[in-house]
């Protein structure tokens, strides 16, 4: 009897020490929470200075712990021309702490359909729903800066309506020269754009040579076999000579053929909007009134993505076209800074 005291007494000290634990994590989450709200209403303080309009984006907080996972897959034999392309398939919401496996074995897709695809599992801090995104328990353990790109981008899609894929490129760009500007680091902005343009030109080489050779495929100039065997070969080229850009995440060690076309994505109109930066003598404002004052338009997403991609790849040409123009005639009266004696 005395033993199973002590015994009992000893169980409660570790439920009375867990239950303390847990409403002490629970105050820390809360804590992180608060910086990063606090940090989020300060970014978009900014980013109204700058000319954004308000938006809902970040206003409500999810603490479920899957967070935002997503499953890119796309079939063996295509090399869409984004994550958007009909091509492309998206899961949102895969659970956090499952496999690939297991999320497919979940969203009902057998080991055999499997096969047929090349998949991504993203697992990085991302946003949903722009417009009304919501604030992230995983958000408190990001760094401040991604957070900052993070708010910017998705706030500069809920107010650009520009065609997708360049629209994506803008919000690149837009988030990485506004979050240095917003911490006061503006005389890195030449440094950092040059280095993303390099980036992002490597991965758009290395996407068009998979696209040529899915081309060759879809003529029957190749085999399964060959068209498969160069294309790894492809990727492994872009790998070894790999350079760091913003769309890839950090620590990101090998990118394979799915991951290409997907970041391809945020990579394809990158090096020309950049183009389009530094003609206006790296003048953000500028910059955001030309792209706002394109003549092209955001296609309505509907059920066939095949037309929407089709579509949006029409109103890119417009803008591309309208602001090929617009820098013809602002490179007469902006003075370069770089060029700048």
């Amino acid at each position: 009897m005395k033993r199973t005291g002590v015994t009992l007494f000893f169980v409660l000290l570790v439920i009375s020490a867990t239950v303390n634990a847990a409403q002490a994590g629970d105050k820390n989450v809360a804590e992180d929470l608060n910086q990063v709200t606090s940090l989020i209403a300060k970014v978009k303080d900014f980013s109204k200075d700058l000319g954004l309009r308000k938006t809902d984006n970040f206003k409500r907080i999810d603490q479920r712990e899957n967070n935002f996972r997503t499953i890119f897959y796309k079939p063996k034999n295509r090399v869409p021309f984004g994550y958007y392309d009909s091509g492309f398939v998206l899961l949102d919401y895969a659970r956090a702490d499952y496999s690939l496996k297991e999320n497919l074995k979940a969203l009902g897709i057998s080991s055999k359909r499997a096969k047929r695809y090349d998949f991504y599992y993203d697992n990085q801090l991302k946003a949903i729903y722009a417009g009304n995104t919501p604030v992230f328990s995983k958000m408190a353990q990001g760094k401040s800066e991604e957070l900052i790109r993070l708010v910017m981008h998705e706030d500069w899609h809920s107010n650009s309506g520009l065609p997708h894929y360049f629209d994506e490129a803008a919000a690149d760009l837009f988030a990485g020269v506004s979050a240095l500007s917003f911490l006061g680091r503006e005389t890195e902005i030449p440094e950092w754009l040059d280095n993303q343009v390099k980036g992002a030109v490597a991965l758009n080489q290395a996407w068009q040579s998979l696209a040529d050779l899915d081309a060759l495929y879809q003529a029957r100039k190749l085999s399964v076999k060959a068209y498969r065997n160069k294309k790894r070969q492809a990727v492994g080229v872009y790998n070894k000579n790999r350079l760091p850009v913003y769309c890839i995440p950090d620590g990101t060690e090998w990118i394979d053929e799915t991951m290409i076309c997907c970041f391809h994505s945020y990579s394809a109109y990158f090096p020309f909007l950049a183009e389009v930066f530094r003609s206006t003598g790296y003048d953000l404002r500028e910059w955001m009134r030309l792209l706002k004052s394109t003549p092209s338009l955001k296609p309505v997403v509907g059920d066939d993505r095949e037309i929407f991609f089709r579509k949006s790849q029409q109103q890119e040409r417009i803008a591309i076209a309208y602001l090929k123009k617009a820098m013809i005639d602002i490179k007469f009266t902006v003075v370069h800074p770089i060029t700048e004696p």
